[in-house]
Parts: structure tokens; C-alpha cells; sequence
């Protein structure tokens, strides 16, 4: 099958749009030089970072590819002034020069947003291109970096082939030695990429996916689990979350992230792959893949992109900024609510068991909680210590879906109210009256522990 890199074609147009809107003014030559260079740590911060491994401390919601190439520091201030207004806690800084990276870790100090440093001249790869690992080079970079207290981690690889896993075995060891206190970052690729399923799905462990994944998280040992998948990629507005093969990545990769026990993050679609085409992306189809995210018990997801969704080509507020911005704080508040619990079953309502056996699910009709539901959606099961909660979302961004979620019987029930942040007066009923707009969510705390 011919494998087809849609993150590096749409960044790298957008590279060219961004440097000939950025440079118009500049005169020839010009040095890119940051306002400030940011202190060195106090020895005793530095000491602390020695000590602690990196870890999850908060719902991550970040964006690939927030800033053009240009060094410009002003430009920078107001870019991601608006992306941290619009809820966005961690910003990817992929795709731009050495020299441009250093004034983009000055402005994030200075707004107060975090970072992926990317730099792709001393240890980040791009697909199965990479410098040659120098642990000298790494720990002088390391050791300059140190000085930037926004800076949460390196990124390490976007999209490695499995020839180049020994590589990222290496590079995560080095930072964890040299620097364990940020994140090693790297993601994976989609299905529609250089692996995928053809195998069929009696004999899909044999699959080249399902042996990158695995090889993956055996091999480089990852602090999170990340994957991508754009299903609007094609720019059809026939496709349809309702069945689309994004739930067979997500379904095995859940399922790997549990086992080897690592947060799992997504990369979801914002924006069109062609940056020349507007495509068929809108708010629905956002939150649909954002929500459905939620209900696989994902601990972060990643805009592909910020730029054309909440930022227009010229980085001022695009007209979904606001809506954007409303969905992005429930969105966290959810991941927040849900960052310490584990996904138990994920269901989806209204497939033949052929579908949900390719999708990697749980069988709804097995369920003993739950005994009916509605179509077209996602139902997660998430556990914490002595709470449980249901996340139901609706996988379709066209329709509503209503009905009945009956139970095998009486539950103490409470909803989440993720603009407010609280929950609802908990009531003991055994059916819920469920109505979701399209691309929809609902998150209930249930009382009751003896349910699967």
C-alpha cells in the first residue's frame, strides 16, 4: 500500500505560507535574536529535577506546529497569548530552526505556557530521518535548556519507522539519565501510513500496525503512548465517525496502553491536510473526535493544528476561537475529572460483533450494567480506587442522538457539569433520559462498585 505522510505535507506548506507572510517585511539578511535569555536554574531546583522522573501532573491539551519559523518574538507573544487563552496548556514547538526555538522558549517563559522542544539538528527525528546521536551534544543542549522552567520535554520523534526504534531507545535513555525530571516525547503513526491491517482480522496480530505498535512499546519503552489519526483527511463529508477505521488504532492501542501501563495521548484532526482547501472540518467534527477520546480514557490530546483552527494564517482569533475555547475548558475539565482513573470497558452501540471484535471493544451485549442504549455511541467504563464513571459520547457530528441508558438496576447516579466543574446532587434511579448533540458528551460518578 502507498504510504502517505499528512502531518509533514500540510506542516511543511504551512512552513512556506508562514515564512512568506513573516519575512514580507524583513530585510535580507536580518539576525532572529531573542529579547531575553532566560536565567540558570538555582542549584537546588536543579538538584530537585535530578531526582524525580517525569510524570503526568495535569490533563495535557496541546497543539502541533503553534508557531512559524520566524523567530519573530513579537509574532510569537501574540500567538500563543491566544493559544494559552484558549485553554491550551502545552504547545509542540515542531518545525521551526535552532535560532527560532530559542526565542519561542523566551516568549513561553515570559506568557507562561509550556513546551516540546523540538530540534531536529541535535536529537529529534522526523519519520526515518535523523542527526547522528552525539550523548555530548545532547547533555550541552540539555544543560542550556535547563534554564527554561516551561519547558516540560523533548520531542524526541514524530512518526519513527521500526528501523529507527533502536534510535529512540537510545535517545529516551540518555534524556532519562541526563534529564529525568522532563518528558521524552514521540509519537506514532496511523494505520493509513507506512503499516497497516491488510492482513485481515483473523490473523491481525500478524498485521505490520499491530506489530509496530507492539515492537514500539517494547522496544523505546515510552513515558506516554501517542498515535495520530486524521479520519477527515480525504475531505469527504460522507465520512462518518459512526464506522471509521480510527476506532481500530484506538481500540489496539487502548488496549496496549493498558497493558503496558502508559497514559495515552491523541493526536486528533482540526484542520484540513491541504492547507490551499478548507476541507469539511467544523466544531462538531472536532468534538466528536474529542469527546469519543475521552471515553477511551485518554489522559491528552493534541491539536493537528491550532494554526487555521483557532488561529487564523495571520495568528489573529479565528471565528471558532471562542467555541473553540468554551469546548478546550470542558475538555480538560473531563480529562482532570478522569486523569487518575483506568479505562475498564469502552463500548460502542449499535455495531454487529463483527465490527466491535475489529474494533478491539467490549461486547455491549455482554455488559451486565448496562443493558440498552441508543445507537451511534461510545460508552466508556473508567475506574478510580471507589469510583466509577460512565462517559458516553456521540459519535456523530450530524445527528442528536435520545434515549434510554437502562441498568441491570438502581444506582446512585450524579452528572459532571464540566462548564461548572462540579457534579449534580447524586439520585438513585436505574435508567438515565440521555439527549447528545452531535459530536456530544455526558460523564456520570456512580456509587455503586459491583457493576462489571
Amino acid at each position: 500500500m502507498m504510504s502517505y505522510n499528512y502531518k509533514k505535507i500540510m506542516v511543511l506548506l504551512a512552513i512556506v505560507i508562514c515564512f512568506q507572510c513573516t519575512f514580507a517585511s524583513c530585510k535580507q539578511g536580518e539576525l532572529i535574536t531573542p529579547d531575553t535569555i532566560a536565567p540558570l536554574p538555582d542549584r537546588e531546583q536543579e538538584e530537585e529535577d535530578k531526582v524525580a522522573d517525569w510524570s503526568q501532573k495535569e490533563f495535557v491539551l496541546s497543539t502541533f506546529f503553534a508557531l512559524p519559523g520566524s523567530g519573530d518574538a513579537t509574532q510569537y507573544r501574540r500567538i500563543l497569548t491566544h493559544t494559552k487563552n484558549a485553554e491550551i496548556n502545552l504547545v509542540e514547538l515542531s518545525f521551526i530552526p535552532p535560532e527560532a526555538l530559542l526565542v519561542a522558549l523566551n516568549v513561553a517563559e515570559e506568557v507562561g505556557v509550556r513546551t516540546l522542544a523540538q530540534n531536529l539538528k541535535i536529537y529529534s527525528g522526523i519519520g526515518d530521518t535523523s542527526p547522528p546521536i552525539s550523548e555530548a551534544a545532547l547533555v550541552s543542549e540539555i544543560d542550556f535548556l535547563k534554564r527554561f522552567k516551561m519547558l516540560e520535554g523533548y520531542y524526541v520523534w514524530d512518526e519513527p519507522y521500526e528501523a529507527n526504534f533502536e534510535s529512540v531507545k537510545t535517545l529516551n535513555q540518555l534524556l532519562k539519565k541526563h534529564d529525568p525530571g522532563r518528558l521524552a516525547f514521540s509519537t506514532l503513526y496511523p494505520s493509513y501510513g507506512v503499516y497497516n491491517w491488510e492482513e485481515g482480522e483473523y490473523n491481525w496480530e500478524n498485521n505490520t500496525y499491530a506489530q509496530y505498535v507492539t515492537q514500539y512499546l517494547q522496544q523505546t519503552d515510552p513515558a506516554v503512548l501517542s498515535f495520530n489519526y486524521y479520519p477527515y483527511r480525504d475531505n469527504k463529508e460522507s465520512t462518518s465517525l459512526v464506522q471509521n477505521d480510527l476506532w481500530k488504532d484506538f481500540g489496539y492501542i487502548r488496549q496496549k496502553a493498558l497493558e503496558y501501563n502508559k497514559p495515552l495521548w491523541y493526536y486528533f484532526q482540526a484542520v484540513s491536510i491541504d492547507p490551499q482547501h478548507p476541507g469539511v472540518m467544523n466544531l462538531e467534527r472536532i468534538r466528536a473526535q474529542m469527546h469519543g477520546a475521552l471515553a477511551y480514557g485518554v489522559k491528552g490530546l493534541s491539536y493537528y493544528t491550532t494554526y487555521g483552527a483557532l488561529l487564523t494564517e495571520s495568528f489573529e482569533k479565528s471565528v471558532w476561537y471562542d467555541d473553540l475555547t468554551v469546548l478546550n475548558k470542558k475538555v480538560k475539565n473531563i480529562g482532570n475529572l478522569l486523569l487518575e482513573a483506568t479505562s475498564n470497558k469502552v463500548y460502542h452501540t449499535g455495531l454487529n460483533a463483527n465490527m466491535q471484535q475489529a474494533y478491539f471493544l467490549d461486547s455491549f451485549s455482554e455488559s451486565n450494567f448496562i443493558t440498552a442504549a441508543p445507537n451511534d455511541l461510545i460508552i466508556g467504563i473508567l475506574e478510580n480506587d471507589n469510583k466509577s464513571y460512565i462517559v458516553i459520547s456521540n459519535k456523530s457530528h450530524l445527528d442528536t442522538v435520545s434515549g434510554d441508558i437502562e441498568f441491570d438496576r438502581e444506582y446512585s447516579i450524579s452528572k459532571f457539569n464540566p462548564e461548572l466543574n462540579i457534579f449534580s446532587d447524586n439520585h438513585n434511579v436505574s435508567e438515565i433520559d440521555l439527549s447528545l448533540a452531535p459530536g456530544d458528551i455526558a460523564v456520570y460518578l456512580i456509587e455503586c462498585q459491583d457493576k462489571e
